[in-house]
């Protein structure tokens, strides 16, 4: 399979917590973190 370079969208969507998305630290951590479940905001 072969996408174009400019429609590719990259994300951090299975860690939604926005604060520790913004942490370079954070980001580098999340692949060897154990999967989270989403929780509800309310």
């Amino acid at each position: 399979m072969e996408l174009e370079r400019d429609k590719i969208i990259y994300g951090v969507d299975v860690f939604p917590d926005e604060k520790a998305n913004g942490s370079t630290k954070e980001l580098l951590k999340q692949p060897f973190q154990k999967y989270k479940r989403p929780r509800d905001i309310s």
